[in-house]
């Protein structure tokens, strides 16, 4: 996207020093982290999700119809509609 649309607004890299880091959960699929990082002159603490990544694929036939698959979530509590990834 140009500067026109996005106003110049741009993500910026950075990472802020990491004083602490405390294995909260060691899951099948992704674990829980909670980090006490340095930021402005403070220490904050961050908990997420470290997950190790996947990939999606978008299949698309010769009549441009695209293939999903219905799957639970639970944190949502429904069956959704999605790309197979994994």
């Amino acid at each position: 996207m140009s500067d026109a649309v996005t106003g110049g607004v741009r993500d910026e890299p950075f990472e802020a020093p990491v004083v602490s880091s405390t294995l909260v959960h060691e899951g099948r699929v992704w674990d829980v982290r909670s980090d006490t990082v340095r930021y402005d002159d403070a220490e904050i603490v961050r908990e997420y999700v470290d997950h190790p990544g996947a990939a999606a694929v978008v299949a698309i036939d010769d009549e441009g119809r695209m293939l999903l698959i219905q799957q639970y979530r639970h944190p949502i509590r429904h069956r959704d509609w999605e790309v197979p990834a994994g």
